[in-house]
This record gives structure tokens, C-alpha cells and sequence, in this order.
């Protein structure tokens, strides 16, 4: 983790990583495999955080609107570590399949809330509380193997259908669907008024309610 100590160290690891990607199921089997190796290899572990750095800045940079102090958002960084870690150990790939898999979206949906838990827990304690989040309320994190075999069925299913749209109604889907970010941080990704992704959001819907019959 040494190499984590630094001012800001995310940014530059973010321009290396994976970049924003948006889940399917080959990139699923290769971060499921190296999950799997980085359980037991400190060094595949630095490997896997790289791989995933834009998208732990993200969700950092969600702090950027709270009450941190005394801390800052470089304390936040440091906690990235830590609960990537925290998650990594915690992920087990789902039974009966012939490779691992489902470590991509166990990770994108437990990692927010726990992150979110750990700056709860350094400054929440202390004068002028967080700004209030979407994650302050109590969340089981352990998941169920068939539940997550739905969602990731789920998610296959709107990885399917985002081929239907043009491209901005695609990432916004995905953006909504599997990464489960905000209207005001979908709009804020990519760059269109709150307005706009409302008017994209209905059209979105309608096409989502004719595919299903």
C-alpha cells in the first residue's frame, strides 16, 4: 500500500486504469479471475485497484460535496484502499460456473455503500455532521448467490437492450442501470442539464417498455 501515500495518487492511476468502462460479461470474467488471484497475491491486488481506479475516483469524488472537516478528500483516497481491500475479501464467486464471475458487479454494488460507511465512520463522530447521502440508511451488504445471479442476468438483459439505443441513451441507461449513479451525477457525467436527462430518461422507459411486450 505504500505506493498509496501520496498527494492525490488516484488521479494518475485513474488515466492507467480501465477507464469508465461499462460492464459485460468478458470484462466480468477477466476482473472476476484476477479477484480471485488477488485474494492471495498483494501484488495482482495493486493490479486489480489500477484496473478499477477511475471508477473508485468516481465514487470518491461524490465526497467532494460534503462537510469532511477536519479531514479532506485526500483522506477519503486513503480510505479507497482500505475498502477496496475490505470488498475484495468479502466477494466469492458465484457457485456453478465453469470460471469465476461476478466479481464486477459485486463490486460496483457494494463498494459505494461501504466507502460511504468508512468516511461515516471518520467524521461523523465529530462537529458539523456529513452532508446527509443516499447510502446513510442500514444496508446488508451480504449477498445472497441467487439474488446476485438475478441481477446479473438483470444486467445482461439492459446490456442487451443498450444496443437498441443511440449512444448517449445507452450510457445514460448503463450509467443508471448497472453503475446505480444519481440523476444529478448521470447529468453531470455526461454533460447534459438535468432537464434533458429526464426527457432521455422517458424515452428510455418507453423503449425498455416496448421490448417487453
Amino acid at each position: 500500500m505504500s505506493i498509496y501515500l501520496t498527494h492525490d495518487w488516484l488521479s494518475p492511476l485513474s488515466r492507467e486504469s480501465l477507464g469508465d468502462f461499462a460492464l459485460t460479461p468478458e470484462i466480468d470474467a477477466d476482473l472476476s479471475s484476477r479477484a480471485l488471484r488477488s485474494q492471495h497475491d498483494p501484488a495482482e491486488r495493486d493490479v486489480l485497484f489500477s484496473l478499477l481506479a477511475m471508477k473508485i475516483n468516481r465514487f470518491c469524488a461524490r465526497f467532494r460535496r460534503w462537510n469532511l472537516r477536519p479531514w479532506e478528500i485526500d483522506d477519503v483516497r486513503q480510505e479507497a484502499y482500505v475498502t477496496f481491500v475490505d470488498v475484495l475479501n468479502g466477494w466469492r464467486p458465484i457457485p456453478g460456473t465453469d470460471s469465476p464471475s461476478g466479481f464486477s458487479y459485486y463490486f460496483m454494488r457494494v463498494y459505494p455503500g461501504r466507502l460511504n460507511d468508512r468516511v461515516v465512520g471518520i467524521v461523523g463522530t465529530r462537529r458539523g455532521r456529513p452532508t446527509p447521502s443516499a447510502w446513510h440508511e442500514e444496508r446488508d451488504d451480504r449477498v445472497d448467490p441467487d439474488e446476485m445471479e438475478r441481477d446479473i442476468e438483470t444486467l445482461a438483459y439492459i446490456m442487451d437492450l443498450s444496443a437498441s439505443l443511440d449512444a448517449a441513451n445507452a450510457k445514460i441507461l448503463l450509467l443508471r442501470a448497472a453503475d446505480d449513479l444519481t440523476p444529478d451525477d448521470i447529468a453531470a457525467q455526461t454533460g447534459i442539464s438535468r432537464r434533458t436527462y429526464y426527457r432521455r430518461w422517458q424515452g428510455i422507459a418507453d423503449t425498455i417498455r416496448r421490448e417487453a411486450g
